[in-house]
């Protein structure tokens, strides 16, 4: 697992959405659900 991984699944886990986690790394949603 790569360190951008593990953030955003941590963004995820906290915010409780993936479209959330997105807003807040400034990354677009399907990078997250990836």
């Amino acid at each position: 697992m790569t360190l951008q991984r593990l953030q955003a699944f941590c963004a995820v886990y906290e915010r409780g959405s993936f479209s959330a986690a997105a807003r807040v790394l400034a990354v677009s949603q399907p990078t997250i659900s990836k």
